[in-house]
Parts: C-alpha cells; sequence; structure tokens
C-alpha cells in the first residue's frame, strides 16, 4: 500500500469551511491515479488572495492573485528527490522525499465556482487536480503539453467524480434489497 502523507493548512477560517477529509481524499486519489511513487510527501494551504498575489510576485513576478501556485520540491516535478537527472538531493533515511506545494486561493475558487455555477468544492478539486499535476511534472507551456495536461485533467476529474458516487444500496440508502 502506498505511503503519501498529505499535509493541509488552512491560513483562517473560510466560510463555508472546506472539508479536510475531502481535500485528503481528492489529493490522494490524484497521487493514485499518477502512479506517484511511495513513500512522498505533500502540502497544501488553502489562503486568501492577499497571500497568493504575495507568492505570485515573488516567485513568479507576477504582481496578480491566481487561483492556484504550484511549488515543486524536487525541481523536475517527479517528486523522487532528484533535483535533476544526475543530481540528488539526499533526505534522512526517515524522512519521504518532498514532492511540494500546492497554494489555492479560497476567495479565487469561491468566484469561480459562481461563475461556472458549480460548487466550490468542485472548483477546489479543479484546482488541486491542476496543482498537483504540475507537481507531477505536467505543463501547460505549449499545446502539446497542454493536451496532455488536459487529457490528464479530464481522466483524474472523472475517477474522483465515480469515487464519490453513492450507490443507492450503500450506507444510508434502502435497505433489504
Amino acid at each position: 500500500m502506498a505511503k503519501w502523507q498529505v499535509g493541509i493548512r488552512l491560513k483562517k477560517r473560510f466560510t463555508p469551511h472546506p472539508d479536510i477529509k475531502r481535500l485528503r481524499r481528492t489529493v490522494l486519489n490524484i497521487l493514485k491515479d499518477e502512479g506517484a511513487p511511495s513513500p512522498l510527501e505533500a502540502a497544501l494551504l488553502i489562503t486568501d488572495d492577499e497571500e497568493v498575489r504575495r507568492l505570485n510576485q515573488r516567485f513568479r513576478g507576477a504582481d496578480r492573485t491566481t487561483d492556484v501556485l504550484s511549488f515543486s520540491m524536487s525541481g523536475n516535478g517527479r517528486g523522487d528527490g532528484r533535483t535533476s537527472d544526475k543530481e540528488t538531493f539526499v533526505l534522512p533515511g526517515d524522512i519521504a522525499p518532498q514532492l511540494g506545494e500546492v497554494i489555492i486561493s479560497y476567495p479565487q475558487a469561491q468566484k469561480q465556482a459562481r461563475e461556472a455555477m458549480t460548487s466550490v468544492e468542485d472548483e477546489v478539486d479543479r484546482l488541486l487536480v491542476h496543482g498537483f499535476l504540475h507537481l507531477l511534472g505536467y505543463d501547460h507551456e505549449d499545446a502539446a503539453e497542454r493536451r496532455r495536461m488536459r487529457q490528464r485533467e479530464r481522466r483524474i476529474w472523472n475517477n474522483l467524480a465515480k469515487a464519490r458516487a453513492v450507490s443507492p444500496f450503500e450506507k444510508g440508502g434502502p435497505r433489504g434489497i
């Protein structure tokens, strides 16, 4: 069984409050779908527009907020601890390799959910898929990369939807059938 650790931080109390268990399940499903190496640690920060804008300015030179940022710890998007095919970042034996951190602006997710007429939970899931695919080495800088990344996003999104579908015969559904 894969050993993935997902640290989740909320900058402040948002309304509605993000469901931490759902966030963790979503990230774990993404890692599973993509066959991420194990063990592996990743981080998620749900924060506000101001912090995302500050980080976007500092690390990307873009003085504006955005919906999701991804910061890879491996430098190559593979989460295997190597900074290149020849270099390896040495970690103590008892520490799992660090994939990186995804940072989501919750106010942006709320705004985009309203515009798309969807739930904020589904919008956050969409941003998680996008952000974690970046950590796993996907990009959208050119047309071919963009197609590849969009295909992976759709496949993962469909798998998440299937995983969340509740059969009427499961807990809380009709009994005695």
